[in-house]
């Protein structure tokens, strides 16, 4: 087995590849001072840190007696992912979330050993409340949720359910600053 086809080897490549990407892509942003961090200086810093963490990865794969190989890489799950991805841009800014989420965990589920339809459908669901919890109601992101023609009709109908769960908030948070006054709190 040749050293260079490892799989330790390989993933530290990956590693320093992302990281000389990350600081290509990132290379206009200003970097400033640890006191003063500019928009660049995380990204510049993470990226060294990947960069040097694949290095360590890769020489000590090189060194080392136990290597294990590198596996072909297994096209059926990468491409069908791929295709799942591409289908979520392209659907997600002309019929919203919902439609745009059910499409890509059906084509990306195809790309799996196994294919459960009862199992699909329950991560639709999941994945679908907690998107919409997570980005439409927990970030107030303006999103449309499911288009129908020019409509959102996702959002016209969850409104209310949104509205509730601020009034919810807006109600726990006046509760907690009262025991807070009365606990001496500001």
């Amino acid at each position: 087995m040749h050293r260079f086809l490892t799989k330790d080897f390989l993933s530290g490549l990956l590693f320093v590849g992302f990281g000389a990407a990350a600081l290509w892509f990132g290379r206009h942003l200003a970097m400033g001072t640890a006191v003063r961090m500019g928009p660049g200086y995380v990204p510049h810093m993470l990226a060294y840190i990947m960069i040097g963490l694949g290095l360590i990865i890769s020489v000590v794969a090189l060194v080392s007696a136990n290597a294990e190989a590198a596996d072909m890489p297994k096209w059926k799950p990468i491409t069908l992912v791929t295709i799942g991805i591409f289908c979520f841009a392209l659907l997600f800014e002309r019929m919203g979330l919902l439609p745009a989420l059910v499409v890509l965990i059906l084509i990306a589920s195809l790309g799996g050993e196994e294919f459960n339809l009862l199992e699909v459908i329950s991560n639709m669901a999941v994945l679908a409340l907690l998107s919409i919890l997570v980005f439409w109601v927990g970030l107030r992101m303006n999103i449309g949720i499911f288009y129908v023609g020019s409509t959102d009709v996702g959002a016209i109908v969850l409104e209310p359910v949104r509205s509730g769960i601020y009034a919810l908030f807006d109600l726990l948070s006046g509760l907690f600053q009262f025991i807070g006054s009365i606990f001496g709190g500001r």
